[in-house]
């Protein structure tokens, strides 16, 4: 297995899940198209409520937005900074148990 491939365990897959961290600073530098149109390609595939597909991309999601139109979400794209600044170590979580109501609330 190399870096570039997903584990192929269970257990594998939750230990690289768990030590994944937003990146915050990003290259000043664009991606290139053919990789913007690929990320956007997967995105548009992503499941929705009887495929409704209720979403529209913007590149560049402050500019020319009609008014009539809500912007739920914003993503930031990019390649990680060359050296990123350290930052503390995330709080604990809360426990599964004060997230999840099984059956009901």
């Amino acid at each position: 297995m190399t870096d570039t491939m997903a584990p192929d365990t269970a257990t594998a897959r939750i230990a690289f899940l768990r030590g994944l961290r937003a990146v915050r600073q990003l290259r000043p530098d664009a991606l290139p198209e053919s990789v913007l149109h690929d990320i956007l390609e997967v995105a548009r595939w992503s499941g929705s409520a009887g495929n409704r597909q209720p979403w529209e991309f913007v590149d560049e999601r402050l500019l020319g937005i009609p008014a009539e139109r809500v912007l739920r979400e914003t993503i930031s794209l990019g390649y990680p900074a060359e050296h990123l600044q350290p930052t503390p170590n995330p709080p604990g979580r809360k426990p599964l148990e004060q997230l999840v109501h099984w059956d009901r609330y």
